[in-house]
């Protein structure tokens, strides 16, 4: 391998039998036939919510990022909840979606979603610009998501592996 001129990473490379991997944040267990979360994903999750949680407790706005990073780092365990994530994040979707429009179609330019007088660019631009440094709305659709993944032990969220878990939602 070294001769080929293979990279360094390549060549540290060791073929072992396993029967449990993680790959792409899952933890795949063969013997099982199932998909699980690593305990630093579920911990990192677990307070993600929490911190979610407190902050929706004592205000009625919320850091756009975190709402935002919580929910890829949900999406990201999808195959753990198949279906469950696709309709328990729907509420975070909509308070994004939601507020970036509130914030980012600017009215006096009558640049709405569905006109045709501001740039894709432009638009992209207000969007890293302001909105994710923003704060949003808390809507009732989003706090009982919040609710629901509160409530869920992701240290021990797993989904068998089947036709189920590998649909694209």
């Amino acid at each position: 391998i070294k001769a080929m001129g293979w990279p360094r990473e390549v060549q540290q490379c060791r073929l072992v039998e396993s029967t449990r991997f993680v790959f792409l944040g899952t933890v795949i267990d063969t013997v099982e036939q199932s998909f699980s979360l690593p305990a630093s994903r579920a911990e990192r999750l677990t307070s993600q919510t929490r911190d979610l949680v407190n902050a929706t407790a004592i205000y009625d706005w919320v850091p756009a990022r975190e709402v935002a990073q919580l929910l890829g780092l949900l999406w990201a365990a999808s195959p753990c909840c198949p279906r469950g994530v696709a309709v328990m994040c729907r509420g975070f979707i909509a308070t994004l979606t939601a507020e970036m429009r509130r914030s980012v179609y600017d009215p006096a330019l009558n640049d709405g979603p569905n006109r045709h007088s501001a740039s894709t660019s432009t638009l992209l631009r207000r969007i890293l610009a302001t909105f994710w440094d923003g704060t949003v709305a808390w809507s009732d659709d989003a706090a009982a998501d919040l609710a629901f993944w509160a409530g869920v032990d992701f240290f021990n969220l797993s989904a068998p592996i089947s036709a189920d878990t590998m649909e694209v939602a």
